[in-house]
Protein backbone atom coordinates (compact mmCIF):
# COMPACT_ATOMS: atom_id res chain seq x y z
CA UNK A 1 0.00 0.00 0.00
CA UNK A 2 1.47 2.95 -1.28
CA UNK A 3 1.63 6.60 0.62
CA UNK A 4 1.32 9.38 -0.62
CA UNK A 5 3.57 11.62 2.05
CA UNK A 6 6.25 8.47 1.09
CA UNK A 7 6.21 9.89 -2.79
CA UNK A 8 9.44 12.25 -3.39
CA UNK A 9 8.45 15.65 -2.91
CA UNK A 10 9.87 16.98 -6.55
CA UNK A 11 7.81 14.48 -8.02
CA UNK A 12 4.77 15.80 -6.95
CA UNK A 13 5.04 19.18 -8.10
CA UNK A 14 4.31 18.24 -11.53
CA UNK A 15 0.73 17.09 -9.84
CA UNK A 16 -2.22 20.67 -9.46
CA UNK A 17 -3.84 20.11 -7.34
CA UNK A 18 -1.70 17.81 -5.46
CA UNK A 19 -2.40 14.20 -4.78
CA UNK A 20 -4.71 13.97 -0.91
CA UNK A 21 -5.36 10.36 -1.11
CA UNK A 22 -3.87 7.33 -2.25
CA UNK A 23 -5.41 4.04 -0.71
CA UNK A 24 -7.70 6.01 1.82
CA UNK A 25 -4.61 7.69 3.28
CA UNK A 26 -4.54 11.27 3.21
CA UNK A 27 -1.28 14.05 3.30
CA UNK A 28 -0.23 18.02 3.89
CA UNK A 29 1.02 18.00 0.01
CA UNK A 30 0.12 21.72 0.07
CA UNK A 31 3.38 22.78 1.56
CA UNK A 32 5.04 21.02 -0.36
CA UNK A 33 9.12 23.08 -0.44
CA UNK A 34 7.41 26.01 1.20
CA UNK A 35 10.29 28.37 0.53
CA UNK A 36 12.46 26.76 -1.30
CA UNK A 37 12.56 27.36 -5.46
CA UNK A 38 12.04 24.74 -7.84
CA UNK A 39 15.58 24.46 -8.56
CA UNK A 40 16.31 23.47 -4.87
CA UNK A 41 17.65 26.80 -3.79
CA UNK A 42 16.31 28.81 -0.90
CA UNK A 43 15.80 32.60 -1.01
CA UNK A 44 18.12 33.67 1.77
CA UNK A 45 19.04 37.65 1.03
CA UNK A 46 16.48 40.33 -0.18
CA UNK A 47 18.05 42.78 -2.39
CA UNK A 48 18.51 45.49 -0.43
CA UNK A 49 20.18 43.30 2.40
CA UNK A 50 22.72 42.57 -0.47
CA UNK A 51 23.44 45.95 -2.51
CA UNK A 52 24.03 47.97 1.37
CA UNK A 53 26.53 44.92 2.00
CA UNK A 54 28.06 45.27 -1.44
CA UNK A 55 28.02 49.59 -1.10
CA UNK A 56 30.03 48.94 2.31
CA UNK A 57 32.57 46.85 0.77
CA UNK A 58 33.02 49.76 -1.98
CA UNK A 59 32.59 52.66 0.51
CA UNK A 60 35.06 51.87 3.61
CA UNK A 61 38.12 51.57 1.34
CA UNK A 62 37.03 54.52 -0.25
CA UNK A 63 36.09 56.56 3.47
CA UNK A 64 40.32 55.16 3.96
CA UNK A 65 41.77 56.53 0.61
CA UNK A 66 39.88 59.95 0.63
CA UNK A 67 41.60 60.63 4.17
CA UNK A 68 44.58 59.67 4.04
CA UNK A 69 44.85 61.34 0.97
CA UNK A 70 43.21 64.69 1.86
CA UNK A 71 40.38 64.52 -0.24
CA UNK A 72 38.48 65.59 3.46
CA UNK A 73 35.66 67.39 1.04
CA UNK A 74 34.35 63.90 -0.63
CA UNK A 75 35.49 62.44 2.62
CA UNK A 76 33.11 64.23 4.50
CA UNK A 77 30.54 63.85 1.92
CA UNK A 78 31.01 60.24 1.85
CA UNK A 79 30.51 60.01 5.49
CA UNK A 80 27.26 61.99 5.65
CA UNK A 81 25.75 59.29 2.99
CA UNK A 82 27.38 56.38 5.46
CA UNK A 83 25.47 57.81 8.10
CA UNK A 84 22.26 57.61 5.56
CA UNK A 85 23.48 53.80 5.11
CA UNK A 86 23.69 52.83 8.17
CA UNK A 87 20.51 54.16 9.53
CA UNK A 88 18.95 52.12 6.86
CA UNK A 89 20.34 49.16 7.68
CA UNK A 90 19.38 49.77 11.88
CA UNK A 91 15.64 50.60 10.11
CA UNK A 92 15.85 47.09 8.47
CA UNK A 93 17.38 45.15 10.95
CA UNK A 94 13.66 46.29 13.07
CA UNK A 95 11.40 45.82 9.95
CA UNK A 96 13.39 44.18 7.09
CA UNK A 97 13.08 40.89 5.78
CA UNK A 98 13.25 37.97 8.17
CA UNK A 99 17.37 37.24 7.90
CA UNK A 100 17.76 41.02 8.70
CA UNK A 101 16.24 41.55 11.18
CA UNK A 102 17.98 41.59 14.65
CA UNK A 103 15.45 39.30 16.49
CA UNK A 104 16.42 36.83 13.51
CA UNK A 105 20.00 36.53 14.42
CA UNK A 106 21.16 38.09 17.60
CA UNK A 107 22.05 34.96 20.11
CA UNK A 108 22.76 34.73 23.99
CA UNK A 109 25.96 33.75 24.95
CA UNK A 110 25.46 30.07 25.63
CA UNK A 111 23.98 29.51 21.78
CA UNK A 112 26.92 31.21 20.50
CA UNK A 113 29.47 28.83 22.64
CA UNK A 114 27.37 26.04 21.50
CA UNK A 115 27.71 27.02 18.05
CA UNK A 116 31.02 27.22 18.22
CA UNK A 117 31.68 24.04 19.35
CA UNK A 118 29.99 22.21 16.99
CA UNK A 119 32.78 24.18 13.93
CA UNK A 120 35.24 21.97 16.03
CA UNK A 121 33.17 18.83 14.67
CA UNK A 122 33.34 17.23 10.72
CA UNK A 123 30.46 17.88 8.94
CA UNK A 124 28.32 21.80 8.90
CA UNK A 125 24.89 22.14 8.46
CA UNK A 126 23.94 25.84 6.40
CA UNK A 127 21.93 28.02 8.54
CA UNK A 128 19.20 30.03 6.92
CA UNK A 129 20.89 33.78 7.19
CA UNK A 130 23.66 34.31 9.81
CA UNK A 131 24.85 31.83 12.23
CA UNK A 132 25.02 32.77 16.26
CA UNK A 133 28.51 33.95 15.66
CA UNK A 134 28.01 35.52 11.98
CA UNK A 135 25.07 37.43 13.96
CA UNK A 136 28.07 38.05 16.50
CA UNK A 137 30.25 39.49 13.91
CA UNK A 138 27.12 41.89 12.36
CA UNK A 139 26.61 43.11 16.09
CA UNK A 140 30.24 44.09 16.36
CA UNK A 141 30.86 45.61 13.34
CA UNK A 142 27.72 47.70 13.26
CA UNK A 143 28.63 49.08 16.73
CA UNK A 144 32.29 49.76 15.39
CA UNK A 145 30.71 51.33 12.22
CA UNK A 146 28.05 53.34 14.52
CA UNK A 147 30.62 54.79 16.66
CA UNK A 148 32.87 55.84 13.81
CA UNK A 149 30.69 57.44 12.10
CA UNK A 150 29.09 59.05 14.94
CA UNK A 151 32.02 60.95 16.22
CA UNK A 152 32.90 61.91 12.86
CA UNK A 153 30.15 63.72 12.69
CA UNK A 154 31.66 65.89 16.17
CA UNK A 155 35.24 65.87 15.32
CA UNK A 156 37.18 68.27 13.77
CA UNK A 157 41.34 68.97 12.92
CA UNK A 158 43.68 70.62 14.84
CA UNK A 159 43.28 73.61 12.72
CA UNK A 160 39.81 73.32 12.54
CA UNK A 161 39.75 73.33 9.03
CA UNK A 162 38.02 69.98 8.67
CA UNK A 163 34.63 69.49 10.81
CA UNK A 164 31.83 66.92 10.97
CA UNK A 165 28.52 69.02 10.14
CA UNK A 166 27.75 68.63 14.01
CA UNK A 167 30.79 69.97 15.37
CA UNK A 168 29.34 73.22 16.39
CA UNK A 169 27.27 71.87 18.84
CA UNK A 170 30.10 70.70 20.92
CA UNK A 171 32.86 72.15 22.33
CA UNK A 172 36.37 72.47 21.11
CA UNK A 173 38.29 69.38 23.06
CA UNK A 174 35.36 67.29 23.02
CA UNK A 175 35.10 68.12 19.11
CA UNK A 176 38.85 66.91 18.93
CA UNK A 177 37.93 63.91 21.21
CA UNK A 178 35.81 62.79 18.71
CA UNK A 179 38.31 62.90 15.82
CA UNK A 180 40.74 60.36 18.12
CA UNK A 181 37.66 58.07 18.98
CA UNK A 182 36.93 58.51 14.76
CA UNK A 183 40.17 56.77 14.03
CA UNK A 184 40.43 54.27 16.30
CA UNK A 185 37.03 53.22 15.81
CA UNK A 186 38.14 52.78 12.44
CA UNK A 187 40.90 50.95 13.01
CA UNK A 188 38.91 48.46 15.03
CA UNK A 189 36.31 48.55 12.29
CA UNK A 190 39.58 47.30 10.25
CA UNK A 191 40.57 44.36 12.74
CA UNK A 192 36.54 43.35 12.49
CA UNK A 193 36.17 43.01 8.83
CA UNK A 194 39.82 41.42 9.11
CA UNK A 195 38.14 38.62 10.92
CA UNK A 196 35.08 38.32 9.14
CA UNK A 197 36.75 37.70 5.50
CA UNK A 198 39.01 35.17 7.78
CA UNK A 199 36.12 33.49 8.84
CA UNK A 200 34.28 33.49 5.38
CA UNK A 201 37.78 31.85 4.05
CA UNK A 202 37.00 29.55 7.13
CA UNK A 203 33.58 28.39 5.98
CA UNK A 204 35.10 27.72 2.15
CA UNK A 205 38.37 26.14 2.74
CA UNK A 206 37.11 23.73 5.96
CA UNK A 207 33.47 23.22 6.11
CA UNK A 208 33.56 23.76 1.97
CA UNK A 209 30.57 26.27 2.57
CA UNK A 210 29.91 29.65 0.03
CA UNK A 211 29.10 32.84 1.77
CA UNK A 212 30.01 34.79 -0.96
CA UNK A 213 27.74 33.77 -3.35
CA UNK A 214 24.57 33.67 -1.56
CA UNK A 215 25.54 37.54 -1.23
CA UNK A 216 25.76 37.76 -4.51
CA UNK A 217 22.86 35.83 -5.84
CA UNK A 218 20.48 36.17 -2.60
CA UNK A 219 19.81 32.52 -2.55
CA UNK A 220 21.88 29.26 -0.74
CA UNK A 221 21.68 25.25 -1.80
CA UNK A 222 21.13 22.38 -0.11
CA UNK A 223 18.87 24.03 2.91
CA UNK A 224 15.42 22.39 3.52
CA UNK A 225 14.04 25.52 5.74
CA UNK A 226 11.73 27.36 4.53
CA UNK A 227 13.09 30.55 3.09
CA UNK A 228 13.43 34.20 3.32
CA UNK A 229 10.26 36.15 4.60
CA UNK A 230 9.83 39.32 3.05
CA UNK A 231 8.77 42.97 4.32
CA UNK A 232 6.31 44.92 2.09
CA UNK A 233 7.05 47.89 0.06
CA UNK A 234 5.96 50.28 2.41
CA UNK A 235 8.90 48.87 4.76
CA UNK A 236 11.12 49.53 1.98
CA UNK A 237 9.82 53.10 1.23
CA UNK A 238 10.09 53.87 5.24
CA UNK A 239 13.05 52.98 5.20
CA UNK A 240 14.48 54.53 2.57
CA UNK A 241 12.71 58.24 3.25
CA UNK A 242 14.14 57.84 7.05
CA UNK A 243 17.68 57.81 5.50
CA UNK A 244 17.14 60.18 3.04
CA UNK A 245 15.80 62.81 5.55
CA UNK A 246 18.53 61.97 7.54
CA UNK A 247 21.54 62.76 4.85
CA UNK A 248 19.76 66.17 3.79
CA UNK A 249 19.65 67.47 7.63
CA UNK A 250 23.39 66.43 7.77
CA UNK A 251 24.20 68.47 4.71
CA UNK A 252 22.17 71.39 5.14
Amino acid sequence: MVNACDINAASLIAFTPCVRALNGQSCACEKLNEGRTMNGKTPVWDIATRIWHWLMVLAIPAMWFTAENGYMGIHLTLGTILVGFLVFRLCWGIWGSSTSRFAGFIRGPKSILTYAQTLMKPGYTPHLGHNPLGGLSVIAILLAFTVQLGTGLFASDTDGLNYGPLSHLVDYDTSHLAADVHETAFNILLALIALHILAIAFYARIKNTNLVRPRITGHMEGNEKAGLKKPGLIALLVSLLISAGVIAYLNL
